[in-house]
């Protein structure tokens, strides 16, 4: 078959949506071998140097979302024959000239309470999603909670949709070179002893109950708690407090290159990630890769991902969440059997397999035999 990607989404801006993309469809390229024809569709010329040479490649530089998904992208995948197309970033061109399949992620711009997103990002993906998963041959959800919310919201056909469970990128293993350790906690002026918490300053990220929490505790530990805070989507209060030095042992590193991130997880006594809303839950996994304990939600799909290998707590109750940090903080024997645990757990997800669910979802659609390896 004459499978086409659209791999807009590397110059997004998120690091979990780039690191998608990019490992994902390198895997698909991989073990779809010569028993396809692969062809990726870039609005970066530049990203053609990110995969490899046995794929067909369409770069065009054009930063409306709407132009390129709406008129360029069903231009191309008419040009050149395609037989089906992946979607990863959860919409569908409405000119789609082929069958098509998408990926959805993240249902949280139809979340009324959070509202975890930019208004202009909620209207289009309000807009487009359900649109996608009407027009869709297949739905591939990357969690069983993210497969009921989008039955639920979209009235989706089970039989059409499949769960592919996504991996985090391999960058994350454990810094144990002490050098190189020295170097990051230099770099950010880390404290001997800190929390960390992997999180931008977002609604659905829970930062004004992790900060309750942390106040509760903090005299009866001697831990720091370390914050990356990239974006600032409706938080502008909780920006002000942070900038003015509001909040006492309590660092924001704000944009960490993501190369730093593995380092930062590994110097941690262990991470924070109390999310209120996730599709995946990606920090986990991180968490779990570079032996880092950590303390999360038992709600929406993070259970999916942590298994029994994470300390959770209802990320509605702050007490909840300032007993499990003291009890983490204390306990040593605690935190060594959540790491054995993490990395037990982290091999129930690969690339590998994600891409194999996709393939075979994507012949079968195709009315071609299912991909074996």
């Amino acid at each position: 078959m004459r499978l086409g990607i659209s791999t807009r989404g590397l110059s997004q801006g998120s690091y979990a949506i780039s690191t998608i993309v990019l490992h994902l469809t390198r895997k698909i390229i991989e073990l779809a071998g010569s028993r396809h024809e692969i062809f990726l569709y870039h609005n970066d010329p530049r990203h053609a140097e990110l995969f490899a040479s046995t794929a067909f490649q369409r770069g065009y530089k054009l930063n409306n979302r709407f132009i390129w998904d709406q008129v360029w992208l069903p231009y191309l995948l008419k040009k050149d024959k395609i037989d089906i197309a992946l979607f990863v970033k959860g919409t569908i061109p409405e000119l789609l000239p082929c069958r098509g399949a998408v990926i959805f992620h993240d249902l949280g711009y139809f979340d009324d309470q959070l509202r975890p997103y930019l208004s202009s990002d909620t209207t289009y993906m309000k807009i487009m999603m359900p649109r996608a998963a009407k027009k869709a041959s297949m739905v591939f959800t990357v969690s069983e909670f993210t497969k009921k919310e989008s039955i639920r919201l979209f009235g989706l056909d089970s039989n059409k949709t499949r769960v592919c469970y996504e991996d985090c990128s391999p960058i994350y293993k454990p810094v144990i070179d002490q050098a190189e350790r020295n170097a990051i906690r230099t770099r950010y002026n880390l404290p001997e002893k800190f929390i960390f918490c992997p999180t931008s300053i977002s609604p659905r990220k829970n930062l004004p109950r992790i900060l309750a929490a942390f106040e509760m505790v903090k005299d009866k530990i001697p831990h720091d708690l370390v914050i990356t805070g990239g974006q600032s989507i409706k938080e502008k209060e909780l920006v002000e407090r942070f900038d003015s030095g509001f909040y006492h042992r309590v660092r924001v590193l704000r944009h960490i290159p993501y190369e730093d991130m593995p380092g930062l997880y590994s110097l941690a006594d262990f991470a924070l990630y109390p999310s209120l809303l996730e599709g995946f839950g990606m920090p986990v996994l991180e968490a779990f890769r570079t032996g880092c304990p950590i303390l999360t939600s038992n709600i929406s799909s993070i259970p999916e991902v942590a298994g029994d290998a994470a300390f959770m707590v209802d990320p509605y109750n702050t007490d909840q969440i300032a007993d499990g940090m003291l009890k983490l903080a204390e306990d040593s024997p605690l935190r060594q059997s959540l790491i054995a645990k993490g990395y037990e757990q982290s091999k129930k997800f690969s690339w590998e397999r994600t891409a194999r669910i996709i393939l075979d979802g994507l012949e079968e659609v195709e009315g071609i035999q299912l991909y074996i390896g």
